[in-house]
């Protein structure tokens, strides 16, 4: 009796100690409550999209963290200059904050996409960036797709994730690995039809 007591009492010092290990947030970049900031935060999708999360401060301090599918891994911290967060600041106020998220019930839903995820805190004002590239037909997501372009190439982006793929956005780079055996087999067929016609030519 007194070992199977003490076997319960084991077990589940085990599992609480298992709950504790699972119930450890992620790792995230520290955001200074006092500073004004810009987060952005590119999640995975079926393929090879870049992971990764960058914040720039008001002071023109940029970290970077890389996670998959990227250039650099791990954390890089720059100096980019004051005026770098007034251009991202004005491309986010210049548009509406309610097209900065998507709709609340997605018209076209497609699984198997990355999403954006981000916020500009500017004093007192808060303004969350939310986008995922499955979810479309609905009016504003052209201007969302542009300003998260815009944001990327303001923040060279791809001087650490070398996000220059055959395909140039990630709702391609989705059906790049999608049909990945299917592009390979096709321009296999093509070499092949390619060299025939040279050799007839000789």
């Amino acid at each position: 009796m007194v070992r199977s007591k003490n076997f319960k009492r084991i077990f589940a010092v085990i599992l609480l100690g298992l709950c504790a290990c699972q119930s450890q947030p992620e790792e995230q970049i520290e955001t200074p409550s006092h500073e004004d900031y810009l987060r952005l935060n590119f999640g995975p999708c079926f393929g090879t999209c870049p992971v990764y999360e960058i914040q720039l401060f008001r002071s023109g301090k940029l970290v970077y963290r890389g996670d998959k599918y990227v250039k650099i891994k791990g954390t890089v911290t720059r100096n980019m200059g004051e005026k770098l967060f007034a251009d991202v600041e004005k491309l986010i106020f210049n548009v509406e904050a309610t097209t900065l998220t998507d709709p609340k019930v997605c018209p076209r839903l497609a699984t198997d996409f990355p999403a954006v995820r981000g916020e500009l805190k500017v004093g007192e004002e808060l303004r969350k960036i939310s986008h995922y590239y499955g979810c479309r037909g609905y009016a504003w997501r052209k201007q969302q797709v542009e300003l998260i372009k815009s944001l990327k190439r303001h923040l060279k982006t791809d001087e650490y994730t070398a996000e220059r793929l055959p395909f140039q956005n990630h709702e391609q780079s989705v059906l790049q690995a999608k049909f990945r055996g299917t592009r390979v087999k096709y321009y296999m067929q093509a070499s092949e039809i390619k060299k025939i016609k040279l050799e007839g030519r000789n």
